[in-house]
């Protein structure tokens, strides 16, 4: 299984220019065994983003580093494509809080290496220009790169940074802090015998390390998926280095298989000879950012569009196969694909040889045939893309098609149609399907396909009778159960904890605003809740109930825009949900907090003052929701997790009891809505999963009164479903009884 790894090519490419592609699960782009990284520690370390239409938001796809105030390295897998849009992409910089700077940096030049074709083959570097220098500070300077006289031995210290999985299979929570961990660097050679071990030595004929890679982690330690293009710094005379960008992998921190990296030092010669084109940098002695452009380059050779030997080795493993009865291939023999090929690639495992011959340029004149002798290798290649289509050849003046393009490492390996006992001519041109015209047990094709469709006949007859059957079924429950009670089932779904329809509040709005956060591997937001006495918040029952937890597994996070960002958690000292909350369908679904402490009253945090017992709430008082919960039906608040907001209308108890009755055989007589329940919102806008607990605020007289408290609902913001809450008045004793007056 492992050697499946090695195979898998990163071959889904971008829908449109400027849309990068997937990453393979063998490209890594996170850390595995760390810890959180200090603000300021690492001043080079980005986040690439590109912009997601489903969060409307520029998400993070990978790392990078800052190499000079207006360019960033990357991976060129983190890119894809060689044409990619620079508009298409941002980069956020000095912070450590994934999403918690808004401020991100446009992109104006994308630079792949040319001789990037995926992650195994190497050249996995990329550059990006920024459309403005990056203002250096504490929390934003350039890494210097490692120079061409640099040793990096075992025996360096050396980190990797990134917001990636902290496990194989668990993701970084929130709120998303740049992780660290130190790593050993391993030996090329030793690099390479572990990957020959992990692949069982299916590959001894090819080196899977190549000179520009390097290789680094340990069990237990190591960059794993999500931060690839992240930056491998080592210290180095007293100053860190970047020696290596986060490339590809098997699996995360595995034993015996180290990360593997590009080398950075392969590529200074075209690192610099693209700043030195697209940017002009006065010579800048002693500042640490300043390129060495003087320095002189030993021993480095800039690719030429040489395809990897390793990559061209495998097909040589495997005999080329005839392509139709009686007739082979040869070095004299054309092949053509009738797609428009990728870039030309020869290459030799062995002694160099002559480039292959050909009739014309693929790239110049797509439609010529490309003469290829298959034993020699010397061959250009399907490009990604193209799986499926057809490779025809030329026998006798024939063109006979000899395979079908299935996959491979760099190079297609194609499906063999010829006439050997293991290739697929007699299954595809059996005797009874192909020359004789005949069916399944030698009867001819009319016969079986009247059969066939008198089945399917019965078939949906028999189908048709289990659905009436089932409708019969439903009625007949449906009219018990309308005569034991009349709410909709309970259940998850109805509990609401969410906003459909609004914006992101201002930051001066909604200072009782609170957060209820729930130890489960990290303080998770599990429902809102509102400020209403300095020592307590008012909340959902369905929050903490009706199975009360222990307080010191909860704790309680005043106003904040940004969910988890510069958290200052509270300690709770109580928890005292309603005695009469069973199920939010039943009502009381109510629950007061007390907070070990009091907190400071401020402008921007601030309790929310309770109605009197005589306020109504009739329809037409501007009433507003407020939370951090799905913005639709399933889905959820996307990074950077903002408060939202959305207005809704009250809805009189007696007209949404009568809509919640739409489409229900619940009687008439069975109250759904409750006397202690209140309704608001409409179609497009009401609360959803995720806030449950949130306030529901009214302006009256010029004065902002609580209403409500976030309860259940059936979906989000549907027709005849208006929000449902807790109706504040019906509790102000209960209230009362523990949480003193404010006068």
């Amino acid at each position: 299984m492992l050697s499946l790894w090695f195979v898998t090519l990163l071959l889904v490419g971008t829908s449109s220019a400027g849309t990068p592609a997937p990453v393979s699960q063998n490209d890594l782009v996170g850390i595995v065994g760390g810890h959180s990284a200090p603000q300021g520690r690492w001043p080079w370390q980005i986040s690439l983003r590109v912009y997601s239409y489903r969060w409307a938001a520029w998400v993070h796809i990978c790392g990078g580093s800052l190499i000079h105030p207006q360019w960033v390295l990357t991976a060129a897998h983190c890119i894809g494509r060689k044409d990619a849009d620079p508009s298409a992409y941002r980069v956020q910089a000095g912070n450590v809080f994934l999403y918690g700077d808004t401020k991100l940096l446009h992109v104006n030049r994308v630079i792949v290496h040319p001789d990037y074709v995926n992650a195994f083959l190497g050249s996995d570097v990329a550059l990006l220009r920024l459309a403005k220098p990056a203002v250096c500070s504490a929390n934003i300077k350039p890494v210097r790169l490692s120079s061409l006289s640099d040793s990096i031995t075992p025996r360096d210290q050396c980190w990797v940074t990134g917001w990636g999985a902290i496990s194989m299979f668990g993701s970084l929570p929130p709120p998303f802090r740049l992780q660290q961990v130190e790593v050993q660097v391993v030996e090329n050679a030793v690099c390479e015998q572990q990957y020959h071990n992990a692949s069982r030595h299916r590959h001894r004929d090819r080196r899977i390390i190549l000179d520009d890679m390097l290789c680094a982690g340990s069990e237990g330690r190591s960059a794993c998926y999500g931060d690839s293009g992240g930056p491998l710094v080592c210290k180095v005379t007293g100053s860190w280095r970047l020696v290596g960008v986060v490339s590809w992998g098997i699996g995360c921190a595995l034993r015996d298989i180290p990360g593997v990296y590009a080398r950075v030092q392969s590529f200074m010669p075209w690192i610099q000879q693209h700043m030195r084109r697209y940017t002009f940098v006065p010579r800048a002695e002693g500042r640490e950012w300043a390129p060495q452009w003087g320095e002189e380059l030993r021993g480095a050779r800039p690719f030429r569009g040489k395809v990897r030997e390793a990559a061209m080795h495998r097909l040589a493993q495997t005999p080329p196969t005839p392509p139709s009865r009686g007739t082979s291939l040869t070095d004299d023999h054309e092949l053509h694909d009738s797609a428009k090929r990728g870039r030309a690639a020869p290459g030799s495992p062995g002694p160099p040889r002559q480039p292959a011959r050909t009739d014309a340029d693929p790239e110049k004149d797509p439609e010529t045939p490309v003469k290829v002798g298959l034993p020699a290798l010397r061959m250009r290649f399907p490009a990604y893309g193209m799986t499926g289509g057809p490779l025809t050849c030329q026998v006798d003046g024939t063109w006979l098609q000899a395979g079908v393009v299935s996959w491979g490492e760099a190079v297609s390996i194609l499906t063999s149609l010829g006439p050997q006992p293991h290739t697929h001519v007699n299954w595809i041109l059996t005797p009874e399907l192909g020359a004789l015209g005949l069916g399944i047990l030698g009867l001819p094709w009319p016969l079986l396909l009247a059969g066939l469709f008198l089945l399917v006949f019965l078939l949906l007859l028999l189908l048709a009778s289990c659905i009436l059957m089932l409708n019969l079924l439903v009625l007949a429950l449906s009219f018990l159960s309308s005569m034991v009670h009349g709410a909709p089932a309970p259940g998850p779904a109805l509990e609401r904890v969410g906003i459909v329809g609004g914006r992101e509040a201002p930051e001066s709005k909604w200072p009782w605003q609170v957060s209820l956060r729930l130890n489960i591997r990290y303080w998770m937001h599990v429902c809102g809740g509102s400020l209403i006495h300095p020592q307590w918040v008012l909340t959902a029952a369905h929050c903490v109930g009706p199975e009360i937890r222990s307080p010191e597994f909860y704790r309680v996070q005043l106003r904040q825009q940004h969910l988890y960002y510069r958290d200052q958690l509270l300690a709770i000292s109580r928890i005292i949900p309603h005695p009469n909350y069973y199920i939010v369908e039943d009502g009381a679904d109510i629950a007061l907090l007390e907070l070990e402490d009091p907190v400071n009253i401020s402008s921007h945090v601030h309790p929310i003052s309770l109605p009197p017992a005589s306020e109504t709430f009739p329809s037409g008082t501007p009433c507003w929701v407020t939370g951090w919960g799905n913005v639709h039906d399933g889905e959820s608040l996307p990074p950077p997790f903002p408060l939202k907001q959305v207005k809704v209308p009250i809805v009189e108890n007696h007209l949404c009891d009568a809509q919640y009755h739409t489409g229900l055989y619940t009687g008439d007589s069975v109250h759904i809505v409750r006397d202690d329940m209140l309704c608001a919102g409409n179609k497009g806008h009401d609360s959803c999963q995720g806030d449950s607990g949130g306030p529901l605020v009214c302006k009256v007289k010029g004065a902002w009164l609580q209403a409500g408290v976030v309860s259940w609902g059936e979906g989000c913001a549907h027709v005849n479903r208006p929000g449902i809450y807790t109706r504040l008045t019906h509790y102000l004793d209960w209230i009362h009884r523990y949480v003193p007056k404010v006068p």
